[in-house]
């Protein structure tokens, strides 16, 4: 009887298989059996004649292409691709390492440590024969690259840059490793403890600037320095210690602050950026005839705004600035900026995600994304960056009236209130929390009724 019923239910399950194979068959739309799934339908093409992925052939030809024209960021970036696939030609690599040396002039003078030591690492790679004459310059690169690491938190990536600084002979290595290895810093000396404290990224000062303290230090400069990164990022003890110093009326207040960073900030724009052009380039001009393209277009931009107008040319722009420096807050608020307004929102939330990221000062780097936002009027994420500022800075920082004003002018986002009386209980000296007025007031957040509207019944 139990072998009876198992021929049964096999049999069962066999014509039940065969009438799911007759029925797919049949099915519009099926072209056969289930080998045959995936099958393009009649007259479509499933694979494009085209590819991205260019032969050794095409990449040669982008080369000459690129010299002929003039265009060296075409050119740098031709040639690359020829010696990833390990096809360059003596007379090739001889001018691929003319064009690297070009290209690291424009990093050191833009204030680029990163690219600045891979171009000089890859020189070498290429050319050997340059080590020598490289390695003072390659050495200062690399120990600018460790404390830009350092100042953004990467201690693995800010040891390895350290440890090839050394390797070459860099100087004051030693406050360095005790900063990147948390060590100790209670027998360093005086001389020791000044250049931390002038050299060393903020974010690291914190056991250097006690040690100084209780050694007697007290340089204006250095102790203002100090209390600027104390202010950002602690600990609290440490800030009020120096604010009750004798000296602390030179350096503290929002004024002193701002008029600080607005001189750094100057400073580093004029050494990093060449002049602006004396006209609008002509529609044509891709601006890359130098080594870099952040060097040409950055100040261009910034004199002429619609430059950066939706187009082939801006993405073009955006691809290439990144292509050649991914790190660089500059480069990457520009290729935000314009694809923001292509409205390409994803893309400039990642371009301004690592433009947060690569900014020493984070709340800086947030408050930089509030202003592309503004620039393409998208108000509630300008009101989140500007948010996320005031989370990260100190509780002082005037970055509030920042999203005060942006609260203001979004109903049914931040509450502009409770930012205001915010303000009030905790930075009182911040003088942004004046109501709005009638004119610059944020409009309801929901329409009056218009049953209650005059002349209705």
């Amino acid at each position: 009887m139990a072998e009876r019923a198992r021929t049964w239910r096999t049999g069962l399950s066999m014509a039940a298989l065969a009438v799911g194979v007759a029925t797919s068959l049949a099915a519009p739309g099926c072209a056969g059996p289930p080998w045959f799934l995936g099958e393009p339908l009649p007259g479509t093409t499933a694979i494009p004649p085209g590819t991205l992925a260019k032969t050794v052939a095409q990449h040669r030809a982008d080369v000459a292409d690129a010299r002929a024209r003039g265009d060296r960021v075409a050119e740098i970036a031709a040639l690359d691709a020829l010696e990833r696939r390990g096809a360059l030609h003596p007379d090739e690599e001889k001018r691929f390492v003319e064009l690297l040396a070009q290209r690291a002039r424009d990093w050191a003078a833009l204030g680029r440590p990163l690219p600045l030591a891979d171009d000089l690492r890859h020189i070498i790679a290429l050319a050997p024969a340059r080590t020598l004459p490289l390695a003072p310059r390659l050495r200062t690169a690399e120990r600018a690259a460790g404390d830009l690491w350092l100042g953004l938190g990467e201690i693995s990536r800010a040891d390895a840059e350290y440890r090839a600084a050394q390797k070459l002979g860099a100087p004051s290595m030693d406050i360095r490793f005790r900063a990147v290895w948390g060590a100790s810093v209670a027998d360093l000396d005086s001389g020791a403890l000044e250049r931390a404290l002038g050299q060393l990224p903020e974010r690291a000062l914190a056991p250097f600037t006690k040690q100084y303290l209780d050694s007697g230090g007290a340089s204006p400069r250095l102790l203002q320095r100090a209390w600027r990164a104390a202010r950002t990022y602690g600990p609290p003890a440490l800030r009020a210690r120096l604010e009750a110093l004798p000296e602390s009326a030179s350096f503290v207040g929002d004024a002193a602050v701002s008029k600080e960073n607005e001189r750094e900030a100057l400073a580093g724009a004029e050494a990093a950026k060449l002049p602006p052009p004396l006209a609008e380039p002509a529609a044509d001009d891709l601006l890359s005839t130098g080594p870099t393209l952040a060097r040409a277009l950055l100040p261009a931009a910034t004199a002429y705004p619609q430059l950066l107008a939706p187009g082939p040319r801006a993405r073009l722009w955006a691809q290439r600035l990144l292509a050649e420096d991914p790190t660089s807050p500059d480069s990457l608020e520009v290729a935000a900026l314009i694809d923001a307004r292509a409205g390409r929102l994803g893309g400039a939330e990642q371009k301004l995600a690592d433009l947060v990221f690569f900014s020493l000062d984070r709340a800086a780097g947030y408050e930089r994304a509030a202003r592309v936002w503004n620039q393409v009027g998208d108000v509630r994420r300008e009101c989140w960056a500007w948010d996320h500022a005031t989370r990260i800075g100190p509780a002082d920082d005037p970055r509030w009236c920042g999203l005060l004003a942006c609260a203001r002018r979004d109903p049914g986002g931040v509450d502009p209130n409770a930012v205001a009386a915010r303000i009030r209980e905790q930075a009182p000296a911040l003088a942004c929390d004046a109501p709005a007025a009638p004119d610059e007031a944020a409009p309801p957040a929901f329409p009056p009724d218009a049953a209650a509207a005059p002349g209705n019944p």
